[in-house]
C-alpha cells in the first residue's frame, strides 16, 4: 500500500488535509472517498483504510473543514454546502473517475455524502452510508434550541457543548478510551453549525427522490446518537432501483469501530465490487434487521 498526504484547496481557499492510500493495483482499483462524522477526523479511519486496501480498494480520507488537521473554525460552517463543496474540490483534485468511485459517509459524513450525491449525481458510482445523520436521537432541550436560533443570527460562532456520550458511540472499550484521549476530537459546536445542519436534513429528505445511484445503508440498531428508525423510511423514498438498508440490531453508532467491524468492511467491499463490476443487482427500498 502506498500512502501519501496532501493539502487540497477548497473553493473558498480553505486548506483541507487529505490522506491518499493506493494499492499495488491502483490503475484499476476502485477508490473509496471516506467522509467522517461530526467532531472527529480522518485519522480515526486508519484501520478502515488498511482493510479496504486488503480488499483491493484505494481510499481517500480527508479531515473536514474545522476538523483534525484541516483549516477552518472547529465545528462551524455558515452553510452546510461548504462541506458539500469541499467534496467536489477533493473529487476534482484527485481527478476521480466517477465509474470507479464510491462515496462512504458515516453519521454527519453520511448527510454530507447524501447532499453531495443529490447535487452531483454523476460524480460517483455508488453510495455507502454508515449510521447516517437523517434524524437526531440526542435530546437537545427546547430552550437551548430557542437560544441557539437567536445566536445563530447575532453571534453565529457561539459554542454549545456536544451532548454525545462517548460510551454511546461503540461497545469497543478500546475505541472509547482512544476517543476520550484524542486531542483532535472536538467537544463543542457552534449555533450556526447546528442550524445549517438542520436545514441540510430537511433538504436530504425533500430531495430523496433525486437519488438514483446504488445505495447501501448500514444502520446501528441500538444507535443513541442518530435515530435508528429514520433510514428505513428515508430509503423507501429514493428513486434508485438498487437501494437497500440493513439494521444491525445490537450495534452502537460507530459500526466501523464495533467489535464486528471487519465483517462490516468485508460486506461493504463485496457490495461495492458487484456494483462496480456488474451494475445494480439489489431490489429497491428494502430494509432488514
Amino acid at each position: 500500500m502506498q500512502y501519501s498526504e496532501t493539502v487540497v484547496k477548497a473553493a473558498d481557499g480553505t486548506e483541507l488535509f487529505a490522506r491518499h492510500c493506493r494499492t499495488s493495483r491502483s490503475d484499476s482499483a476502485p477508490t473509496v472517498l471516506v467522509v467522517h462524522g461530526a467532531c472527529e477526523h480522518g485519522e480515526r479511519y486508519e484501520h478502515v483504510v488498511e482493510a479496504l486496501a486488503e480488499q483491493g480498494c484505494d481510499s481517500i480520507v480527508t479531515d473536514l473543514r474545522g476538523h483534525g488537521r484541516s483549516q477552518g473554525v472547529p465545528m462551524h460552517v455558515r452553510r452546510f454546502d461548504e462541506y458539500v463543496s469541499d467534496l467536489d474540490s477533493l473529487q476534482r483534485h484527485f481527478n476521480l473517475a466517477p465509474e470507479r468511485t464510491v462515496l462512504l459517509g458515516h453519521s454527519m459524513g453520511g448527510l454530507i455524502s447524501i447532499r453531495y450525491c443529490q447535487k452531483h449525481p454523476e460524480a460517483v458510482q455508488a453510495l455507502v452510508l454508515i449510521s447516517p445523520l437523517l434524524r437526531l436521537a440526542v435530546h437537545v432541550p427546547r430552550l437551548t434550541v430557542a437560544v441557539g436560533r437567536v445566536l445563530s443570527h447575532v453571534a453565529p460562532r457561539t459554542r454549545f457543548r456536544s451532548r454525545v456520550d462517548p460510551r454511546d458511540t461503540t461497545r469497543n472499550l478500546q475505541a472509547v478510551a482512544a476517543r476520550l484521549n484524542d486531542p483532535q476530537l472536538r467537544r463543542s459546536v457552534t449555533a450556526s453549525w447546528y442550524f445549517a445542519t438542520q436545514r441540510a436534513l430537511v433538504e436530504a429528505w425533500r430531495e430523496a427522490p433525486a437519488l438514483q445511484l446504488p445505495v447501501l445503508l448500514l444502520q446501528a440498531g441500538d444507535d443513541r446518537i442518530v435515530c435508528p428508525q429514520a433510514p428505513a423510511e428515508w430509503v423507501t423514498r429514493l428513486s434508485s432501483t438498487d437501494a437497500s438498508c440493513q439494521v444491525l440490531p445490537d450495534s452502537l453508532h460507530e459500526l466501523l469501530n464495533e467489535p464486528e467491524w471487519p465483517e462490516t468492511i468485508e460486506q461493504i467491499s463485496e457490495w461495492m465490487k458487484l456494483r462496480l463490476d456488474a451494475g445494480p443487482l439489489s431490489p429497491a427500498g428494502r430494509c432488514s434487521a
